[in-house]
């Protein structure tokens, strides 16, 4: 009797071990037995440093949500939430004006050298939204409206819009936190472009990670009102917990 040998590509080969780097970290088990959350998963290996920045997300957040005595179900929505809050970045889309936005497109812009256009910072721009109305199709709605604000604390650099300080949900305030915080302790492997009073600059991917004080005096700025001090500083200490670490570090971590 013959044996049969299937040849496998090596970026389903890569694929199946992420997923089985995934199970062994016992945290994210329960948010990728949902359909939609584990079917996005392959589409990170177009980027796979989008998904260790959120599963280092999702690793926070269930800490910081048991530390806070939250519920069960918002601790599991912002797992939920962060494993595809960057969805849209690593995913072919379609965006507001029905204009198809392909994966490939998409990593041209996050890596280009220069300007970008208009319509490449709207690429850059409609991730939240995207990613967001995502999950909405899938009616999981707490995960989803951390994902639409998760940009939204950073005053005149927010969008899709701003959120009013003053009735600001501490759930997504917290989620946007973590987000920052994995963003300054963990340099990025491309160009960050921020918009600062109209003009789009570019962060060199090679910065230094910032400092502890540092980072806390911009989270102040950011949330002040909304986070006590405690909480941000255990955001912060629960990020250096995890700055830099790779799925397949924090599976074998497990």
């Amino acid at each position: 009797m013959m044996t049969e040998h299937r040849t496998t590509s090596p970026a389903r080969a890569e694929v199946s071990r992420t997923f089985d780097a995934l199970g062994r970290i016992p945290e994210l088990r329960t948010a990728l037995s949902v359909p939609h959350v584990r079917d996005l998963i392959p589409s990170f290996s177009n980027m796979p440093w989008k998904l260790d920045h959120s599963v280092r997300m999702a690793l926070s957040l269930h800490e910081l949500h048991g530390y806070l005595g939250s519920s069960p179900e918002t601790q599991q929505a912002s797992i939920r939430a962060a494993l595809g809050h960057d969805s849209a970045q690593v995913r072919t889309t379609t965006n507001k004006e029905g204009r198809v936005v392909t994966a490939e497109d998409k990593r041209a812009i996050l890596n280009k050298p220069g300007l970008l256009t208009d319509a490449e910072w709207d690429v850059v721009q409609d991730h939240p939204v995207d990613a967001g109305h995502y999950f909405e199709e899938h009616h999981d709605h707490e995960a989803a409206g951390l994902i639409h604000d998760h940009h939204t604390f950073q005053g005149k650099r927010s969008y899709p819009h701003t959120t009013d300080l003053r009735s600001a949900d501490p759930a997504r305030a917290l989620f946007a936190a973590v987000d920052t915080v994995d963003a300054l302790l963990t340099p990025r492997p491309y160009p960050k472009w921020v918009d600062v009073d109209g003009e789009r600059r570019l962060i060199e991917a090679k910065k230094e990670p910032w400092t502890r004080e540092a980072v806390l005096e911009e989270l102040g700025g950011m949330f002040e009102g909304i986070l006590g001090q405690d909480v941000l500083d255990q955001v912060v200490k629960v990020g250096q917990k995890y700055t830099g670490k790779t799925v397949h570090d924090l599976a074998l971590a497990a």
